[in-house]
């Protein structure tokens, strides 16, 4: 009788370090991941063209938002496509590429990317400082 309750118990083991690993297994694919953008801050000038792309990845396939915090750091807000603003695909991901343009001295803030499939919240976000300096005139 131990001799079967031994073996049972070691099938109910293996049963659940099997669903655990499962488990783990479909948590990593439903993770939504954000590539780091190439430079922590950029510099523009009044009239530039502002070009971010939001490199991410995630099943199933992330939402992509856009917010910026102003230059003072007390107001977050969503960015959303607009007279300057467009929000397009990059990499079969919707909203993932942000394009401003004529950029002006108002637009200097910490613009980030916020990616979220949905699964359990999973979301990931990077950021970048822009600065934007006014035109000099001669």
């Amino acid at each position: 009788m131990i001799k079967n309750f031994n073996h049972t118990a070691a099938l109910v083991i293996r049963f659940i370090v099997k669903y655990l690993l499962v488990l783990c297994l479909l948590c990593a694919l439903a993770a939504t991941v954000v590539k780091h953008f190439y430079e922590k801050s950029r510099v523009l000038v009044e009239g530039d063209l502002l070009h971010l792309e939001c490199r991410t990845w995630g099943y199933p396939s992330p939402q992509v938002k856009w917010t910026k915090v102003s230059r003072s750091g007390d107001v977050e807000v969503e960015i959303v496509s607009g007279d300057r603003v467009t929000l397009d695909i990059f990499e079969s991901v919707s909203n993932a590429s942000l394009k401003i343009v004529d950029m002006s001295v108002d637009d200097y803030g910490t613009y980030s990317c916020v990616a979220q499939n949905g699964i359990g919240n999973m979301s990931d976000n990077e950021a970048i400082l822009v600065r934007v300096k006014g035109k000099v005139l001669l």
